[in-house]
């Protein structure tokens, strides 16, 4: 797993650093330079039953430099090793703001009672998810943009047309539909 390299590296150095300031400092030790621009990617929280609770118990947050996070939104990193890779798919994730998400987004808060009446699902994912502004901006830096708004896709095994939103909806036994 690409990303797991990635949390990996930094996991690596993070405890190298702080071995080598803890070894050399008897007082407090400093933030690293930039610290408060840097970016939480992962956390965890170890609870009592787990294995490793006795000794590592708690939350543990992981952060990284901007240099990291900009690794790990395009997929070109040094791996730790001297090496740069290339994985643009390292994280699944589709950065795009497909409206077809924007019109499922809205499926969800119809189906749990948060939208009720009519909804225009198309007008509103288009004022909300700007696509055709991320397409201008990924053509500027070098990306080409993807085809069409309205993809559909699979939420939990369930496929999402976004032609259907109210037959989506209505296809879920546990809703809030027409609840006070």
């Amino acid at each position: 797993m690409p990303h797991r390299t990635i949390c990996t590296a930094l996991l690596v150095v993070f405890t190298a650093a702080a071995l080598s300031v803890g070894a050399a400092a008897d007082g407090p030790i400093p933030y690293p330079t930039g610290f408060r621009d840097w970016a939480v990617v992962k956390s965890v929280l170890i609870q009592s039953g787990n294995p490793s609770f006795a000794t590592e118990g708690g939350i543990h947050h992981i952060y990284a430099n901007p240099a990291a996070v900009t690794g790990y939104r395009t997929g070109k990193f040094a791996d730790g090793l001297g090496n740069i890779k290339t994985v643009p798919d390292r994280a699944n994730f589709d950065p795009v703001p497909w409206q077809s998400m924007a019109v499922w987004m809205l499926t969800q808060m119809k189906r749990w009672g948060y939208v009720k009446g009519d909804v225009n699902y198309k007008q509103i994912a288009e004022k909300v998810f700007l696509l055709t502004e991320a397409k201008k901006q990924m053509a500027l830096v070098g990306f080409k943009p993807p085809e069409g708004a309205y993809k559909k896709f699979k939420v939990m095994g369930k496929e999402f047309d976004p032609a259907q939103p109210e037959e989506y909806v209505k296809s879920f036994a546990i809703n809030k539909i027409g609840a006070a």
